[in-house]
């Protein structure tokens, strides 16, 4: 845990002064940031990742953008060994990034501000004049980041 934290917080304070990153580096911060989620959590929670490996060439994400939408996810589910969470993060043609979860409402819990997603929309408006993408439906929470590419 603590050779993955050391990595997660090497990661913040290198990059914490650049618009955007190459699509490699911020999954692997962001795979840093589910393992230390997963040693939290244990079994309530499950990912997986389904980016073929020639779209992480030449394509970048907005500092910390992917670990956003993670902690999005496990911010405002319930986690429970008898009913994880799940996260999938997937590559969509042309060049957009899902994060997809199945929705497990914590009881009890205040309706989140959408602050993190307005801001992260902020971002991407400004840097390429596009916007990210958000459906919530009964079953399923998704957030789409458009891949730039270099």
């Amino acid at each position: 845990y603590v050779v993955k934290l050391s990595g997660f917080l090497r990661f913040s304070i290198s990059h914490n002064e650049q618009n955007v990153v190459p699509l490699e580096e911020e999954l692997k911060f962001s795979l840093s940031y589910l393992e230390m989620q997963k040693i939290r959590f244990r079994e309530a929670l499950c990912y997986n990742v389904d980016i073929p490996v020639h779209q992480l060439a030449y394509a970048t994400l907005p500092v910390f953008s992917l670990q956003l939408a993670l902690e999005n996810a496990i911010k405002h589910n319930s986690l429970t060994q008898d009913q994880p969470l799940a996260i999938v993060i997937r590559y969509i043609d042309p060049d957009w990034l899902l994060v997809e979860n199945n929705i497990q409402e914590k009881m009890g819990a205040d309706p989140g501000s959408g602050i993190g997603l307005k801001n992260l929309s902020d971002r991407y408006k400004l840097l390429i004049q596009e916007d990210i993408k958000v459906e919530n439906d009964a079953d399923r929470f998704r957030v789409y980041l458009k891949i730039i590419r270099k």
